[in-house]
């Protein structure tokens, strides 16, 4: 495999390759091929953009370009970069599914010899997830906030703010262009291009002064700057920003003394505030977990349940 293949031709030849769509289930776990067999085409290509993200990634980290030079500790920093980017622990699954999968067909083509330790360690198949999520209050958001304005980069705490407004991934964020952004700073709307998204298009109303005085600011300064996004030059430089990002929240957390937390949790927070404010008008209760379902981008309201049943009576 030529080391000019990008990430995506490599993903989307090794699948191909690999002769990856089988028949059944049952065919293939009868003649050994369940390994690397995959039965739904909907699903090859969601494994192919998949492995080909984890290329690119170990591309611009290692400098590791080819599916045979990939190591389980590159696939950990990975799987590390995707928990700090805000991703879910299901959505990183699919991932690790993907990898799996990926990893048996490189060995049975021989793109990868046989006896390569596997990519995805056993400790990576299940991570735990908290059934019971508890957010930052209120309170501890504004902590969190207040501790990101001592930082030399004023970008940590507008991103905490906007991640507390508007209930965006870390990635969804520092990705944000100005054409996501309304002029007023009333919303943002935002497409297809991240992958973790159902929807094609998703609107978020920014209903408090600091959330809407942010994006007006950050677009001005990207218009005025001649920027595409509002934090960073180029898509490249998001997955940079995101890292820089978390260890700013996890300083802050530190100086505030709140233990373990995540930079997710303040879009935890905006989904225990803005369910506040959807039941304080009046809205059911499950109309309003179905609007917070759609704002946070989840096709199912389990996220927001489980939060709101951390926080208040269902």
């Amino acid at each position: 495999m030529s080391k000019n293949k990008s990430p995506i031709q490599q993903s989307t030849l090794l699948f191909k390759y690999g002769d990856a769509i089988g028949e059944s289930s049952e065919v293939a776990k009868l003649d050994g091929t369940i390994e690397w067999k995959i039965f739904q085409p909907s699903t090859l290509g969601e494994y192919v953009g998949n492995f080909a993200r984890l290329l690119e990634f170990t591309s611009g980290q290692f400098h590791v370009h080819l599916v045979r030079d990939l190591l389980p500790d590159h696939v950990s920093a990975f799987f590390q970069n995707l928990t700090a980017s805000g991703l879910a622990d299901s959505t990183i699954q699919k991932y690790a599914a993907a990898i799996k999968k990926g990893d048996a067909i490189a060995k049975h083509i021989g793109w990868r010899p046989v006896e390569a330790p596997v990519l995805v360690r056993l400790e990576q198949k299940s991570p735990k997830v908290n059934s019971k999520p508890m957010p930052f209050s209120s309170e501890e958001a504004d902590r969190i906030i207040q501790a990101l304005e001592e930082l030399r980069d004023r970008r940590f705490p507008a991103i905490a703010t906007l991640q507390r407004g508007l209930g965006l991934r870390v990635r969804e964020v520092c990705d944000l262009m100005v054409s996501d952004v309304h002029p007023d700073g009333l919303e943002v709307q935002l497409t297809g291009r991240f992958q973790a998204m159902r929807e094609k298009t998703r609107r978020i109303s920014a209903l408090d002064s600091k959330t809407q005085e942010s994006l007006r600011e950050w677009r001005s300064n990207a218009v005025l700057s001649q920027r595409q996004r509002l934090f960073i030059l180029n898509a490249k430089q998001s997955a940079t920003l995101a890292r820089d990002y978390q260890k700013a929240v996890q300083w802050a957390s530190e100086k505030e003394q709140l233990p373990e937390l995540k930079t997710r949790d303040l879009r935890k927070t905006f989904i225990l505030e803005r369910l506040d404010y959807y039941l304080a008008s009046g809205i059911s209760k499950a109309e309003a977990l179905k609007r917070v379902s759609t704002e946070i981008g989840h096709g199912q309201s389990k996220y927001a349940v489980d939060v709101l049943a951390a926080s208040i009576s269902i």
